[in-house]
Protein backbone atom coordinates (compact mmCIF):
# COMPACT_ATOMS: atom_id res chain seq x y z
CA UNK A 1 0.00 0.00 0.00
CA UNK A 2 1.32 3.20 -0.98
CA UNK A 3 1.10 6.90 0.84
CA UNK A 4 0.74 10.05 -0.84
CA UNK A 5 1.60 12.61 0.52
CA UNK A 6 0.19 16.22 -0.67
CA UNK A 7 2.70 19.19 -0.40
CA UNK A 8 1.21 21.96 2.11
CA UNK A 9 1.13 25.32 -0.02
CA UNK A 10 3.19 27.85 0.17
CA UNK A 11 2.87 30.86 3.34
CA UNK A 12 1.16 33.95 1.67
CA UNK A 13 2.29 37.06 2.47
CA UNK A 14 1.52 41.03 1.74
CA UNK A 15 4.10 43.24 1.80
CA UNK A 16 3.45 47.24 1.96
CA UNK A 17 6.01 49.51 1.03
CA UNK A 18 6.15 53.12 2.69
CA UNK A 19 9.06 55.66 2.77
CA UNK A 20 8.14 55.57 7.28
CA UNK A 21 7.63 51.97 7.89
CA UNK A 22 7.05 48.32 5.93
CA UNK A 23 4.31 46.32 6.81
CA UNK A 24 3.93 42.18 6.36
CA UNK A 25 0.47 40.57 6.90
CA UNK A 26 -1.04 37.17 6.15
CA UNK A 27 -3.99 36.32 4.57
CA UNK A 28 -6.10 36.37 8.31
CA UNK A 29 -4.80 40.30 8.85
CA UNK A 30 -2.05 39.31 11.50
CA UNK A 31 0.26 41.76 10.84
CA UNK A 32 3.70 43.56 11.58
CA UNK A 33 5.52 46.70 11.22
CA UNK A 34 8.85 48.14 10.98
CA UNK A 35 9.79 51.77 11.10
CA UNK A 36 12.13 53.34 8.45
CA UNK A 37 13.20 57.15 7.47
CA UNK A 38 13.33 56.50 3.68
CA UNK A 39 12.85 53.99 0.87
CA UNK A 40 16.89 53.84 1.19
CA UNK A 41 16.26 51.92 4.40
CA UNK A 42 13.82 49.09 2.85
CA UNK A 43 16.73 46.45 1.79
CA UNK A 44 18.09 45.95 5.19
CA UNK A 45 14.45 45.94 6.68
CA UNK A 46 13.60 43.59 3.82
CA UNK A 47 16.38 41.24 4.21
CA UNK A 48 15.85 40.24 7.69
CA UNK A 49 11.56 39.54 7.35
CA UNK A 50 10.52 36.86 9.25
CA UNK A 51 9.69 34.87 5.99
CA UNK A 52 11.09 31.73 4.45
CA UNK A 53 12.22 30.79 1.20
CA UNK A 54 9.09 28.92 0.24
CA UNK A 55 6.98 31.41 1.26
CA UNK A 56 5.33 33.65 -1.13
CA UNK A 57 5.28 37.21 -1.23
CA UNK A 58 3.49 40.18 -2.63
CA UNK A 59 4.70 43.77 -2.56
CA UNK A 60 2.88 46.85 -2.77
CA UNK A 61 4.55 49.87 -3.70
CA UNK A 62 3.76 53.45 -2.39
CA UNK A 63 1.86 55.85 -4.42
CA UNK A 64 5.18 57.98 -3.92
CA UNK A 65 7.23 55.88 -5.79
CA UNK A 66 4.99 55.70 -8.71
CA UNK A 67 4.20 57.86 -11.86
CA UNK A 68 0.35 56.86 -12.97
CA UNK A 69 -0.75 58.47 -15.96
CA UNK A 70 -4.33 58.26 -18.24
CA UNK A 71 -3.51 58.11 -21.84
CA UNK A 72 -5.27 57.48 -24.85
CA UNK A 73 -4.85 53.54 -25.99
CA UNK A 74 -2.41 53.22 -29.01
CA UNK A 75 -4.30 52.06 -31.98
CA UNK A 76 -0.96 50.54 -33.20
CA UNK A 77 0.14 47.18 -31.80
CA UNK A 78 1.95 45.99 -29.70
CA UNK A 79 0.10 48.17 -27.10
CA UNK A 80 3.29 47.95 -25.01
CA UNK A 81 6.03 49.05 -27.42
CA UNK A 82 3.57 52.15 -28.17
CA UNK A 83 2.95 52.99 -24.56
CA UNK A 84 6.85 52.96 -24.19
CA UNK A 85 7.76 55.60 -26.54
CA UNK A 86 4.80 57.77 -25.01
CA UNK A 87 5.97 57.34 -21.79
CA UNK A 88 9.38 57.76 -22.33
CA UNK A 89 9.14 62.07 -22.25
CA UNK A 90 6.12 62.13 -19.77
CA UNK A 91 7.87 60.51 -16.31
CA UNK A 92 11.04 61.36 -14.69
CA UNK A 93 12.44 58.28 -15.15
CA UNK A 94 15.41 57.26 -17.60
CA UNK A 95 14.24 54.79 -20.50
CA UNK A 96 16.43 51.80 -19.62
CA UNK A 97 15.28 52.26 -16.06
CA UNK A 98 11.55 52.54 -16.76
CA UNK A 99 8.94 49.88 -15.70
CA UNK A 100 5.55 50.06 -16.32
CA UNK A 101 2.05 48.23 -16.56
CA UNK A 102 -1.52 49.28 -17.96
CA UNK A 103 -4.66 48.03 -17.58
CA UNK A 104 -7.93 49.48 -18.89
CA UNK A 105 -10.77 51.11 -16.76
CA UNK A 106 -14.06 49.07 -16.26
CA UNK A 107 -15.39 52.29 -17.51
CA UNK A 108 -15.12 55.36 -19.39
CA UNK A 109 -16.44 58.74 -20.05
CA UNK A 110 -18.28 58.79 -23.10
CA UNK A 111 -16.44 58.85 -26.42
CA UNK A 112 -13.35 58.31 -24.80
CA UNK A 113 -10.67 54.97 -25.03
CA UNK A 114 -8.24 55.48 -22.63
CA UNK A 115 -5.82 52.93 -20.16
CA UNK A 116 -4.72 53.93 -17.00
CA UNK A 117 -0.46 53.15 -16.92
CA UNK A 118 1.75 53.07 -13.63
CA UNK A 119 5.38 53.37 -14.01
CA UNK A 120 8.31 52.99 -11.92
CA UNK A 121 12.44 52.12 -11.71
CA UNK A 122 13.43 48.76 -12.97
CA UNK A 123 16.31 49.51 -10.58
CA UNK A 124 14.10 49.49 -7.45
CA UNK A 125 12.18 46.74 -8.54
CA UNK A 126 15.12 44.88 -9.01
CA UNK A 127 16.66 45.74 -5.41
CA UNK A 128 13.50 45.18 -3.46
CA UNK A 129 13.04 41.22 -5.24
CA UNK A 130 16.99 40.47 -4.24
CA UNK A 131 16.45 41.78 -1.00
CA UNK A 132 13.76 39.76 -0.13
CA UNK A 133 14.29 35.74 0.89
CA UNK A 134 10.83 34.42 -0.21
CA UNK A 135 9.69 34.64 -3.39
CA UNK A 136 8.21 37.81 -5.43
CA UNK A 137 4.95 36.66 -6.63
CA UNK A 138 3.69 39.92 -7.58
CA UNK A 139 3.61 43.74 -7.26
CA UNK A 140 1.20 46.19 -7.46
CA UNK A 141 -0.13 49.60 -6.52
CA UNK A 142 -1.95 50.33 -3.22
CA UNK A 143 -5.38 51.81 -5.59
CA UNK A 144 -5.37 48.43 -7.55
CA UNK A 145 -5.06 46.29 -4.75
CA UNK A 146 -7.31 47.09 -2.40
CA UNK A 147 -10.11 46.15 -4.82
CA UNK A 148 -9.15 42.93 -3.23
CA UNK A 149 -11.19 43.57 -0.19
CA UNK A 150 -14.25 44.56 -1.71
CA UNK A 151 -15.30 41.34 -3.90
CA UNK A 152 -17.86 41.34 -6.20
CA UNK A 153 -21.73 40.90 -4.95
CA UNK A 154 -24.79 39.76 -6.80
CA UNK A 155 -26.70 43.12 -5.77
CA UNK A 156 -23.84 44.86 -4.66
CA UNK A 157 -23.70 48.51 -5.26
CA UNK A 158 -20.42 50.78 -5.45
CA UNK A 159 -18.57 52.12 -1.95
CA UNK A 160 -16.53 54.50 -1.19
CA UNK A 161 -13.27 54.72 0.76
CA UNK A 162 -11.56 56.93 2.92
CA UNK A 163 -8.38 55.72 3.71
CA UNK A 164 -5.22 57.25 5.19
CA UNK A 165 -1.54 54.71 3.93
CA UNK A 166 1.57 53.95 6.18
CA UNK A 167 3.15 57.59 5.40
CA UNK A 168 -0.05 59.93 6.61
CA UNK A 169 -0.94 60.23 2.65
CA UNK A 170 -4.91 60.90 2.04
CA UNK A 171 -7.01 58.06 -0.16
CA UNK A 172 -10.09 58.21 -1.94
CA UNK A 173 -11.32 55.82 -3.93
CA UNK A 174 -14.50 53.79 -5.77
CA UNK A 175 -15.00 50.24 -5.74
CA UNK A 176 -17.84 48.64 -7.35
CA UNK A 177 -17.85 44.63 -8.22
CA UNK A 178 -13.84 44.04 -7.12
CA UNK A 179 -13.37 46.70 -8.96
CA UNK A 180 -11.26 50.14 -9.36
CA UNK A 181 -13.42 52.92 -10.89
CA UNK A 182 -11.70 55.99 -9.34
CA UNK A 183 -8.69 56.85 -7.03
CA UNK A 184 -7.49 59.98 -6.08
CA UNK A 185 -4.92 61.44 -3.98
CA UNK A 186 -6.22 64.22 -2.22
CA UNK A 187 -3.66 66.65 -1.00
CA UNK A 188 -3.39 69.75 1.29
CA UNK A 189 -4.90 67.88 4.56
CA UNK A 190 -2.96 67.48 7.39
CA UNK A 191 -4.81 64.69 9.28
CA UNK A 192 -1.87 63.84 11.36
CA UNK A 193 -2.93 66.80 13.76
CA UNK A 194 -5.77 65.29 16.09
CA UNK A 195 -6.29 69.59 17.25
CA UNK A 196 -8.06 69.89 13.67
CA UNK A 197 -11.79 70.54 13.55
CA UNK A 198 -13.90 67.50 12.85
CA UNK A 199 -17.16 69.76 11.58
CA UNK A 200 -14.59 72.16 9.51
CA UNK A 201 -12.90 68.70 7.95
CA UNK A 202 -16.03 67.16 7.32
CA UNK A 203 -17.75 69.89 5.06
CA UNK A 204 -14.21 70.32 3.10
CA UNK A 205 -13.84 66.19 2.87
CA UNK A 206 -17.78 66.64 1.87
CA UNK A 207 -16.55 68.34 -1.57
CA UNK A 208 -14.04 65.97 -2.53
CA UNK A 209 -16.36 63.53 -1.80
CA UNK A 210 -19.09 65.11 -3.98
CA UNK A 211 -17.00 65.30 -6.96
CA UNK A 212 -15.87 62.08 -7.01
CA UNK A 213 -19.39 61.03 -6.55
CA UNK A 214 -20.56 63.30 -9.33
CA UNK A 215 -18.14 61.66 -11.54
CA UNK A 216 -19.00 58.26 -10.91
CA UNK A 217 -22.81 58.65 -11.61
CA UNK A 218 -22.46 61.49 -14.51
CA UNK A 219 -19.54 60.47 -16.48
CA UNK A 220 -18.86 56.67 -15.55
CA UNK A 221 -22.23 56.20 -15.89
CA UNK A 222 -22.75 53.99 -12.64
CA UNK A 223 -25.06 53.38 -9.99
CA UNK A 224 -24.78 55.47 -6.81
CA UNK A 225 -22.78 54.56 -3.95
CA UNK A 226 -24.26 52.56 -0.68
CA UNK A 227 -21.86 53.57 1.64
CA UNK A 228 -19.47 54.74 2.78
CA UNK A 229 -15.78 53.07 4.45
CA UNK A 230 -13.59 54.59 6.35
CA UNK A 231 -9.91 53.29 6.93
CA UNK A 232 -7.78 56.15 8.70
CA UNK A 233 -7.59 56.47 12.11
CA UNK A 234 -9.66 55.61 15.37
CA UNK A 235 -9.82 59.32 16.53
CA UNK A 236 -10.65 60.00 12.88
CA UNK A 237 -13.12 57.59 11.76
CA UNK A 238 -14.86 58.07 15.07
CA UNK A 239 -15.77 61.95 14.86
CA UNK A 240 -15.89 61.86 10.77
CA UNK A 241 -18.31 59.06 10.52
CA UNK A 242 -21.57 60.43 12.12
CA UNK A 243 -21.00 63.66 10.28
CA UNK A 244 -20.52 61.82 6.97
CA UNK A 245 -23.41 59.74 7.15
CA UNK A 246 -25.84 62.85 8.24
CA UNK A 247 -24.08 65.01 5.04
CA UNK A 248 -24.63 62.19 2.75
CA UNK A 249 -27.91 60.24 3.86
CA UNK A 250 -25.78 56.76 4.20
CA UNK A 251 -24.47 54.69 6.06
CA UNK A 252 -21.07 54.78 7.18
CA UNK A 253 -18.41 52.10 8.58
CA UNK A 254 -14.92 51.41 9.42
CA UNK A 255 -13.10 48.89 7.55
CA UNK A 256 -12.20 47.29 10.60
CA UNK A 257 -16.32 46.54 10.78
CA UNK A 258 -16.59 45.51 7.64
CA UNK A 259 -14.08 42.94 7.52
CA UNK A 260 -14.09 41.80 10.85
CA UNK A 261 -10.37 42.48 11.52
CA UNK A 262 -9.30 45.15 14.44
CA UNK A 263 -6.12 46.59 13.16
CA UNK A 264 -4.01 45.74 10.09
CA UNK A 265 -2.28 47.31 7.37
CA UNK A 266 -5.11 47.23 4.95
CA UNK A 267 -3.18 47.23 1.53
CA UNK A 268 -0.17 43.88 3.30
CA UNK A 269 -3.67 42.11 3.93
CA UNK A 270 -5.24 42.81 0.53
CA UNK A 271 -2.19 42.05 -1.20
CA UNK A 272 -2.16 38.80 0.85
CA UNK A 273 -5.05 37.61 -0.59
CA UNK A 274 -5.45 39.00 -3.92
CA UNK A 275 -4.81 37.45 -7.13
CA UNK A 276 -1.48 37.01 -8.49
CA UNK A 277 -0.68 40.81 -10.64
CA UNK A 278 2.27 42.35 -11.72
CA UNK A 279 3.99 45.61 -12.36
CA UNK A 280 5.95 44.62 -15.63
Amino acid sequence: MGWTFRKPAPKQWGLALYQQRICLADTQGASQSWPCQSAGDWPGLLAGLPVGPGDQVKVILPHSELHGLSLDKPRSEPVQEALFWALKDAVPIAPQDLQFDYYDPPAQPMGAERVNVVCTSKDLLKGICQALPAQVLAVSNEDMVLRHLFPAQAEGRPLLLLRLNGDGDLQLAIYHQGMLYFSRWLQGYRLGNEDQDPYLLAERLALDIQRALDYLESQLRQPPIDCIVLALSNLLDEALGPLLADTFGLPVQTLGQRLAINDTDWAALAAARGADEALA
